[in-house]
């Protein structure tokens, strides 16, 4: 019959599988930062696309007031171009911000199975002060 481990061999991989969750846990940190920046920069691009948009059909308003069949035409056209840009920005704006919200949610995951892995050394590590009886026992 063997004893219990001894603390001092779970220390270290104890130890290590920490050291991988904080340093996962800081490029993750850092990462979030930079994708919330890339979220909030394609929102602007969007924003900006679709104000464009609303200004030319103001325009367009203004030209049928007026009455002047050239210049209905010229917003007309002008507000068909913004919109499908504001179209084509949506798309990929939406299209990127989809891609990373997934890398995060991804990262996220990784995250959550190296916190088991600490958890679980550390778990090794406390039973064996414990007597070996196991968690809670």
């Amino acid at each position: 019959m063997t004893g219990p481990a001894d603390p001092q061999q779970l220390r270290a991989p104890a130890d290590a599988e920490r050291a991988k969750f904080w340093d996962l846990a800081a490029v993750t940190d850092a990462e979030d930062v930079t994708r919330a920046a890339r979220i909030a920069e394609l929102a602007a691009r969007q924003k900006a696309a679709y104000r464009r948009v609303v200004a030319a059909r103001g325009r367009l308003t203004r030209a049928r007031r007026d009455g002047s069949a050239a210049q209905i035409l010229a917003a007309a056209d002008r507000l068909r171009e913004l919109q499908a840009e504001a179209d084509r920005v949506a798309d990929t704006g939406i299209a990127e911000m989809q891609a990373l919200i997934g890398a995060g949610l991804d990262n996220t995951g990784v995250l959550i199975e190296q916190m088991g892995r600490t958890s679980a050394a550390q778990t090794a590590l406390t039973d064996t002060y414990r007597g070996g009886t196991g968690a809670g026992g």
